[in-house]
């Protein structure tokens, strides 16, 4: 997976449709990579809308642990446990994968805290994960292609400042420093199969 394509640095959505069409393997596994804001979720709808596929939807798997604990993390604690990836992997990924279908609780964003409704997944001919980090070492083997999207820092920062984000104020600053910590070790652009723009709407 490593070298993406880098022409003209982004590539357009038929394109890449066209590449992932073009891979041999069926159920192939795609995984979204990008900072937060980048446009992720909205890259992964417009492939479903186009591809018989299926999406695992990353933020599903935000870790459930005690808020105290989880504020105390460094940055590299955060990007290794603010997800449980483990969980993602063995509950989401794998099955679909193999051709079988999935089923999880996802996290209880709309409650605050805990596994929340169940989330039930077809076996499709693709299968979409998207988040940041999901181009973690340990998840990148189930992957047969690699996007990254890449989106300027001030249009990515506007997204993020429209979000809302959990009550506690330091949450973006710690967010943001996992994130950094991430990227600055793992350089996940390097190793994607191809960059896409994720400055459209």
């Amino acid at each position: 997976m490593a070298g993406g394509e880098r022409a003209g640095g982004a590539v357009s959505l038929e394109e890449l449709v066209s590449r992932l069409v073009a891979l041999p393997m069926r159920p192939a596994v795609v995984a979204i990579e990008g900072h937060g804001s980048s446009g992720k979720s909205a890259l992964a709808q417009q492939l479903s809308a186009q591809l018989d596929a299926v999406i695992v939807t990353g933020d599903d798997f935000y870790r459930v642990m005690p808020e105290e604990e989880r504020a105390a993390l460094t940055p590299e604690q955060g990007y290794r446990l603010y997800f449980d990836d483990e969980r993602m992997r063995d509950e989401a990924i794998v099955p679909l994968k193999t051709g079988r279908p999935a089923s999880y609780r996802r996290y209880g964003w709309e409650h605050g805290g805990g596994l929340g409704a169940l989330v039930e997944l077809p076996a499709r001919p693709f299968v979409i994960v998207e988040r940041t980090y999901v181009t973690r070492p340990e998840l990148r083997p189930l992957y047969d292609f690699v996007v990254y999207v890449k989106t300027p820092p001030g249009l990515r920062q506007a997204r993020i400042t429209a979000r809302r984000w959990p009550s506690e104020p330091a949450w973006p600053e710690r967010w943001a420093a996992a994130e950094l910590w991430f990227y600055r070790q793992e350089h996940p652009e390097d190793y994607a199969d191809i960059i896409v723009s994720g400055a459209s709407p």
